[in-house]
This record gives structure tokens, C-alpha cells and sequence, in this order.
């Protein structure tokens, strides 16, 4: 489930999640001018890794030159330890049509917020599991687990909570679906930023996130699996203002706590070594027994396993 409020234009040709891994690791020309975003991203990505990069906004958006991004790739494929962190911390977009690179830093409220959504999917799932139908047999094989290789996303899910303005409690809900045009496959909104919770942060009218039970699966598994039937998962508009209620309680009470001061100087001791095991002239001859007697009983197996083999080919 993606967690941004990603910036479009053209909705027909944005590409969310694309994996640094997906794209060719092409070397920079040598007469070419050196990409100086390339070399920012890298330095966002060790400033977030290193947790220097703290209260500066829950995005930061780059705008790259052509080619630009398949050098980001080639830098992060020197660096082995940046390059796992990055697939398995950081969240960003790329839009490969504006070469729009957007690095997201969602905040503890949005973070919780996403995870009881999740929660509400999940429980969802599971009460249709109890079933015996073939809706119910389908649900069993989801699961829930983040997987690090999604071949084909059906669905995107965008929740936006109105990042940095703290005059406003709106918050707005979008989805993107893929769909097939020739040879390619696009991605364009089915909701676009439509409000759930008004700036008063009350809820709206709207209908709350719909999913169906085949966005679960790609569209020829959910056909074989499902045929006609489909089950309909829907979080309401009162639900999830309730959850991102709840998150926001959640992280301004635990603010208010404050953090423990540290003295300066003041030291974590390091935890004490262990000692090596001694080995003694006793513990020696045992160990020499026990390695005879398992000698003994290999060589036994395998002469079993001979006499047994000869008998099987001569009859």
C-alpha cells in the first residue's frame, strides 16, 4: 500500500514504486556534464540512513535530467549497504515521464495511521476466510506479509493528511488502478484526491476506500480463481477518521512526555565479552572417543548401503 500523496499531471502515465533494481545500470558518457541530483539523492539517502535528516518536511522532490536516474542506479549499485537500506526503508516515487524523483519521509502520525488501515484490510480478509465458498479459498492463499519483489501492482492507495499545515485537519484519499493500453501498462486515478475528513476535521460524505477481493492478484489468477464472484472490502469515511483520530492522540500524548535527558559525557557501557570456552586434556580425549564411535557408525551406514545396493541390481 503506498502511503503518498504522490504530485500528478498526466495521470496516465505516472508509475508509482518503481524499484531501483528494475532499471539498467547504465555508465554516465564521458563527455557528458556530471548529474549533480544524482549525487543529492545519494546524499539524502546516507543523511536518512545516518538519522541526521530530521524535521525537514515530509518529502523532498527532485527533478532529474534525462538519464539522470539510470546514473542514481549505477551509484547505488557501488554502495551494497546504501543500496539495501534504500530498498527497504525509503519510500519514493518516480515519475519517468517528467523525470520527477519524490523521497517521502511520512511522519509517526502517518505511519500509524496507514498501519490501521492496514489492520482494518487485514481483519476483513480474515472474516471471509471463515467462509467455505470459493471467495473464501482465494482469501486463505493472500499473504498479508510485505513481500520485497511485487511483480504487478493492482491498486495504489494514496492518503494524504495535509502534511505541515497545522490549521487544517483535512485529509484526502486517492486510488490508482492499472490498466493495459497496447503493449503498455498505465496506471490512472479512480479516486483523486477527494476529501474524507474537512478542514474542521469532521468527516464528508464520501463513500470511504472500496476495494474488491480481486485486487488481491493479478487479473488472470483472480479470473481463474474467482470467475464472476467478487467480495467488495470497505473501510467507511467515519472509520478512517476515527483511525487517523486515534494516530494523532496516539503521538501528541507520547510528544507530551517529552524525552529523558542525558548528562553530558554520559556513557552506554559496552556489554562484557564472553569468555572462550577452555578446553581441558579431559574434554580432548572425550571428544577424540565421540569422533571414533561416529567414524564407526558412518562407515557401517555405508556398508549397508552397498550390500543393500548390490542385492536391488542383482535381482
Amino acid at each position: 500500500m503506498s502511503t503518498s500523496r504522490t504530485a500528478v499531471n498526466d495521470h496516465q502515465h505516472i508509475t508509482p514504486l518503481l524499484s531501483f533494481v528494475d532499471q539498467p545500470l547504465t555508465p554516465p558518457r564521458t563527455d557528458e556534464k556530471p548529474f549533480t541530483q544524482a549525487h543529492r539523492v545519494i546524499a539524502l539517502f546516507e543523511a536518512i540512513r545516518a538519522g541526521r535528516h530530521t524535521n525537514q518536511g515530509p518529502w523532498r522532490e527532485f527533478l532529474l535530467a534525462p538519464g539522470e536516474y539510470d546514473e542514481l542506479v549505477r551509484l547505488l549499485g557501488q554502495n551494497e549497504e546504501l543500496l539495501g537500506y534504500v530498498k527497504d526503508k525509503i519510500r519514493y516515487d518516480y515519475d519517468a515521464i517528467y523525470h520527477r524523483l519524490v523521497v517521502r519521509m511520512p511522519t509517526a502520525v502517518h505511519e500509524l495511521f496507514v498501519a490501521r488501515v492496514e489492520d482494518a484490510i487485514f481483519s476483513q480478509l480474515k472474516s471471509i476466510r471463515k467462509g467455505s465458498d470459493g471467495a473464501a479459498a482465494f482469501a486463505r492463499k493472500i499473504d498479508p506479509t510485505r513481500s520485497t519483489e511485487i511483480y504487478l501492482i493492482q491498486v495504489v492507495v494514496g492518503l494524504d493528511i495535509e502534511y505541515g499545515k497545522r490549521e487544517s485537519r483535512k485529509a484526502t484519499l486517492s486510488v490508482w488502478r492499472t490498466y493495459v493500453n497496447g503493449n503498455e501498462i498505465r496506471v490512472a486515478p479512480e479516486v483523486a484526491d477527494e476529501a474524507f475528513r474537512n478542514q474542521q476535521g469532521d468527516p464528508t460524505d464520501h463513500k470511504g476506500l472500496r476495494l474488491q477481493l480481486k485486487d488481491f492478484a493479478y487479473e488472470e489468477l483472480a479470473l481463474r480463481e474467482l470467475g464472476d464472484t467478487d467480495l467488495e472490502l470497505v473501510i467507511s469515511t467515519q472509520q478512517l477518521c476515527e483511525y487517523l483520530h486515534t494516530s494523532e492522540t496516539r503521538v501528541a500524548r507520547l510528544e507530551s512526555l517529552g524525552r529523558p535527558l542525558i548528562a553530558p559525557g554520559l556513557k552506554k557501557r559496552k556489554r562484557s565479552e564472553t569468555p572462550p570456552d577452555q578446553i581441558t586434556s579431559g574434554d580432548e580425549a572425550q571428544f577424540a572417543e565421540q569422533e571414533q564411535r561416529a567414524a564407526k557408525r558412518v562407515a557401517q551406514e555405508d556398508s549397508d548401503y552397498e550390500v543393500s545396493s548390490f542385492k536391488s541390481t542383482s535381482e
